[in-house]
This record gives structure tokens, sequence and C-alpha cells, in this order.
């Protein structure tokens, strides 16, 4: 039957076999093995994305994936090598043609979609995601700004792309690395070992880096190379695990066991010593050999292997505008989300990778040069151009412009006044108003939020000296999971505080639902805190910071006047894209308004820690609330649809102002 037909499905340009009932029939040269681990890793990472209940384990998936990627990279790579055949065109050709076609896909209509249904903030960011994503460096620009696993992150476009810039990375150097080991005799003698050398200098890089730049571990090459030049290992080593049927067996069901452990082993940031479990595994089970296995050549496994490139490009956007609809957590949003995610999947294997591969396979070399082209200029301009247009925003009503323009509105000194949350141990010195510094404030990216309110309540009477660090608790010897900088910062802060005028006031302001869940101790100081055994904080007030315990409000108090912000009310969802997307998609403005019951029920125990502190440390609270909904007044949190947040949490310059009387009746004895 002919291809025409469409009976016959075709991977890499050769077609599948009929399918046999509900199994599809081994056939010589394809790996079952491999393409069940297909199917598996992108199932996993599309349930974890998708936040189905029992699959936060999920994102191994993608490490599964790097392991297959340096297997199949090292057998093409020696195969061609020894049959000295080897080209580094044809390499990067085949790996273009493989990959290129369906991003290059999805960013078109990303971009077209988004020009109709985005707002300008997330257009603009979409923008930019594109061009790195098209000219695979991606991973570093989201390195660059919060970690993967952070709230923000959910509302990247393309955030996924990260994995497919570091795999294009390797295929740009390992080949050349390979080719340069086999022209050189003395190195190609000892190619094996230099191999287990790079795999381990990778890994422990990554298990170094998992501890101290987890975010650099989790998104750059050098600490995810080890992944992939496992699955290089496994090509080298794979005969001789194969000439043994016993040791083949072992390597299926050994493999099979540390792939199944994920479900409980995957503590800590990611990737550390926990990763070579699903990485080992996947490669175990590849080297048995068992390639046409019952599962593998079951027919939806079958095909999910075969989509499962085009599947894992194409889920995340979905995931990412269901977020933006706020029905991310609706279970029938859900199984939707995940059966679109299969559908455009096979469109996308069907129309555009098979299609891309046989005429890049079969086509003249002037088309394919043009359709190389075409391909890759127009994502790069594109996104260029909708990036550097601030998200094309002419195109949206001035209601819209308001409200998403909110969540551009952060102290225009932020680079600055935040300390670089990659190295604590750099204090930034911010000075922020005119005249002698008359306060400090101090804290993490909520005291950032508020500084120019502080700053506007003490106009006139001098400045104000910023100590900022995102996601760290004003707490000395604790950091927080992500950052162990953190307690060094608050050392430094400490110290620094020690030798500043007395008559300074301090003011703290940090996010109130730090707990034991985030914090943990900084391997360079003592502990400072204990938890109950209903898990909440037990702190020690009587014993000096200098030795580790007692809060850094504590400490502070008996060198200068402290002052704490209590909790700002919170509107529980990212306020500006709540008010942009309703108006964009309904063309109504939603009502958000703070509620003094879900406020006492939030931060209940935030704000008697404070009251704690006020008693046995002399600290002053400053309240909050009425700031946002005094008595008899409105509790808008998008008064005449501006928002008064940057997101879900972050005060921004416009609703930071609202706290201005409340800082001066503090520091100045009077609101006006």
């Amino acid at each position: 039957m002919s291809a025409k037909s469409g009976s016959l499905l075709f991977r890499d340009g050769m077609a599948t076999p009929m399918l046999s009932g509900i199994f599809v029939p081994a056939r010589d040269g394809f790996d079952h093995s491999i393409n069940a681990l297909r199917a598996l890793a992108v199932t996993i990472v599309v349930l974890f994305h998708f936040q189905v209940a029992g699959f936060d384990f999920g994102f191994i998936g993608v490490d599964v994936f790097f392991v297959i990627s340096g297997y199949l990279m090292t057998t093409i790579i020696l195969s061609g090598l020894n049959r000295r055949s080897f080209t580094l065109w044809s390499f990067y050709r085949a790996r273009f043609t493989r990959i290129y076609p369906a991003l290059a896909t999805l960013c078109a209509v990303v971009l077209v979609g988004g020009y109709f249904l985005i707002p300008p903030f997330d257009y603009e960011r979409i923008g930019n995601q594109i061009f790195a994503a098209a000219l695979f460096y991606s991973n570093v620009v989201f390195w660059q700004q919060e970690g993967y696993f952070n709230t923000g992150s959910e509302y990247k476009m393309l955030l996924h792309t990260w994995s497919l810039s570091v795999e294009w990375q390797f295929y740009m150097i390992y080949p050349v690395v390979l080719l340069a080991v086999e022209k050189v005799g003395l190195l190609r003698r000892i190619r094996t070992p230099l191999l287990w050398a790079g795999f381990l200098l990778s890994l422990g890089l990554c298990i170094y880096a998992s501890g101290w730049k987890p975010s650099a571990a989790f998104f750059l090459l050098p600490t995810r190379a080890w992944e992939m030049l496992l699955g290089g290992l496994l090509a080298v080593h794979r005969e001789t695990i194969l000439r043994n049927a016993f040791l083949a067996k072992a390597a299926l069901y050994g493999g099979l066991a540390l792939l199944l452990s994920m479900v409980v082993l995957h503590q800590g940031a990611w990737p550390n010593a926990y990763a070579l479990l699903p990485t080992l595994g996947a490669a175990l089970v590849i080297g048995s050999g068992h390639v046409s296995g019952v599962a593998g050549r079951f027919v939806p496994v079958h095909y999910l292997g075969l989509w499962s490139y085009s599947i894992y490009l194409w889920h995340w956007p979905v995931a990412v505008m269901m977020r933006f609809g706020e029905v991310s957590h609706d279970p029938l949003w859900i199984v939707a989300g995940l059966g679109l995610s299969v559908v455009l999947g096979f469109l996308s294997y069907t129309l555009v990778e098979v299609p891309a591969q046989n005429f890049f396979r079969r086509g003249g070399a002037v088309p394919q040069t043009a359709l190389a082209a075409v391909l890759v200029a127009f994502p790069i301009p594109a996104g260029v151009a909708v990036g550097r247009s601030g998200g094309m925003s002419e195109r949206v009503s001035p209601e819209i412009a308001l409200a998403d323009g909110a969540a551009r509105e952060l102290n225009p000194r932020r680079g600055q006044c935040m300390s670089d949350s990659t190295d604590g141990k750099v204090l930034s010195d911010c000075v922020l108003g005119e005249g002698p510094v008359k306060a400090f404030l101090m804290g993490d990216s909520h005291a950032d939020a508020v500084a120019t309110g502080l700053v506007e309540a003490l106009a006139g009477h001098g400045s104000v000296r910023v100590f900022a660090l995102s996601g760290c608790p004003s707490m000395v010897g604790v950091g927080t999971f992500l950052s162990v900088e953190c307690g060094i910062f608050n050392r430094l802060v400490f110290q620094r505080l020690k030798t500043e005028d007395p008559s300074i006031p301090l003011v703290i302001v940090n996010r109130a639902d730090y707990g034991p869940e985030t914090l943990t101790n900084d391997f360079m100081a003592a502990q400072v805190a204990s938890f109950d055994e209903a898990l909440q904080p037990r702190l020690d007030f009587g014993t000096p910071v200098e030795n580790g315990r007692g809060t850094f409000a504590c400490g502070a108090s008996r060198y200068r006047k402290v002052f704490m912000l209590r909790p700002v009310p919170a509107p529980g969802s990212y306020l500006p894209r709540h008010v942009a997307y309703s108006l964009m998609w309904t063309g109504k403005a939603p009502d958000v308004q703070f509620s003094r019951t879900t406020y006492d029920s939030t931060f209940r125990k935030a704000n008697r820690l404070i009251d704690r502190l006020a008693e046995d440390c002399g600290i002053t609270p400053i309240d909050s609330f009425e700031a946002f909904c005094p008595p008899g007044g409105s509790c808008e949190a998008a008064p005449g649809g501006h928002p008064l947040f940057y997101d879900d949490n972050h005060l921004n310059e416009f609703g930071n102002k609202r706290l201005v009387p409340a800082f001066r009746s503090a520091l100045l004895g009077s609101p006006s």
C-alpha cells in the first residue's frame, strides 16, 4: 500500500510496520526499548507539567531524554568514524533536520496566536524567548532569570526549550571533540577513558553546583553533559552487556527498578546525586538490548514514543495557556489539555517532522537551502521585532495596557538595590532619596518592592539605604532551599549595621510565609530556629545572635530601633495578568477585593510571630491592612483597573504608595 493512502506512518523517512492487533511487529533497525523510554519520559514530563497528582517526579523525564540523546549521538558518531564516513556537516545537517522544523513551526504558531490572545507584557517575553530558543541559548536566558521550579517560570511560554538548547550545545561540541580525538593516535587509544573523565568531571560539578548554584546546575551544559556522556559510555560498552544474557537481563530489571525508585527518591535541588538513579536506569534499559520487548511494541507506547518530540514541544504552551486562563487546576481542563497535547504532537509529527525529514533527505540542494533559510529567518527576526516593540502594545485597548503595564512597575533601581542572588557575599550599595541616610531597609524582594514608598514617606527628611536579597528571610544562619548565600548575606548586613549610626532605624520587610518547608540550615552558620512537633517555628529569643540563635530582628534591636512591616494583603493571583487576560478574552474586568477574614486566616501565624517579637525584643510593628482596605472604604486590589501588585504578592510602584502614611506615622510620628 502506498504512503499516500495514509496507512503508513514514517520515522526518519522509514515506514513503520502495519499494526497487528494491539502490538506492532518487531522490526530490524528499530529499537523499541529506546522508543518505549521516549514514551515514558514524555508521559511523566507532561503529567508533571499539568500538575497531575502523583507525578511530582515527572521532571526526571528530561534526564532520560538526555541519556537517550547521548547514546544515539555517540552511536552515530562512532559508527561514522569507524567507517571513515563521518563529517561534521552531515551530522549537523541531520540534527537541524530533526529538531528545527517542528521548533520553528511552534514558534510561528505561538507568535501568530499570541498576537490575538496575549497581552503586551507576556507577548514581549514570548518574543525574547523565541529569539533565544531559535538560537539555542534559551537555557542561559532562563538560568539568568527565576529558577525552573519558581512560580514565575510556569508562565514562560518557551521555558521547556531550555533542554533543546542544552542538547544543541552538546551537539556542537561533542562531535568536534570525538573527531579531534580520532585524528590524534595517542588520544584515540584513550578515547574511552576520556569519556569517563568527562562524565565524572561533569557529574562532580553538577553535584557540587546543585547545593551552591542550583539554577546553574539545572540549566547549563557543563552540569548536564554527564547525562549525555552516560549515554555515550553506554554506546561504548553496550556490546559487553549484550554478550552476556544474564547480564543483559539483570540490566533490564535493574534499570526498571532504578527508574521506579524515582517515585520517592527525587529530593532536593535538581539535578543532584539522586539524578544518577533515573539516568542509570535508562542507560541499563537501553543496554539490556531488549529491542523487541512487549511493552515497547504496545500500540499506545509505540506511538507516544514516535510523537514524543512533538508532544514535548506542544504540551507546555498548552499548559501555559491554561494557566493564563486560570483553569490549570480544573480536572476537566487538565484532561482536555492532555488530549490536545497528544493531538498537536501527532499533527506536528505527521505534518511537519516527517515531511521535513523526507524533504531534506530527497530534495535538491537549492530547495533544501531555501527551506532551511525560511525556517531560520522567520522566528529569529520575528522574535526580535516582538521583543523590541514591547509586545506591540498598540494592538490592545488602553484598559488592557493599564492593567498589563502594572507588571512592569518595579523599583526603577531594582537592579542596583537587589544584591546578586548568585553571590550573597556582596552587598549592593543602594541609597534612594536625597540627603543623609535616615532609615535602613532590609529584607527580601518584598523590601525592594516597598522601597520607593518608604523613600516618599521620608521625603524632605533624608534617604534610605537598602539591603535586599531575593528569596532571603531576615534570619541569621538560615538560608532557603534554593540559596545558601542567604545566611552569608544576613551576616554581612548584621555586621554592617553594628558599625552604622545607632540612631538610624531599621525597617525589616519580608515575605510572610517562609516556613520549615523552605528553610534550611546554612552549613556555614549555626541553626537559629527549631521546629516543634507541628512543624511550627520555635525561636529562642534569649540567646545572642552572634552565637547563631534568635532572629535577626531581635539581634538588631539591641543596637537600634527596629520596625517590622506586617504582611501586606495579597490578591492570591497574578494580578496584572488576571485583569489583563480577563479584559482581553472576555471584555470584562474582574472584581478583586481584599478580605479581612482571608487576611487574618492567611497571615495569622506571621502576625502572631511579629507580636512575639514586639513583646520579647521591643520591635515596632507597622500595620499594613488598613492602608489597602480602610474602614468603610474600598478594598479593591485594582482600583480604577490599575493593579496594586506586579505579580501575585509583590507591590508595584503604584501600590507601595499606599504604605506612605503608615511609614510616616511609624518613623516620623505623623501620617502626613
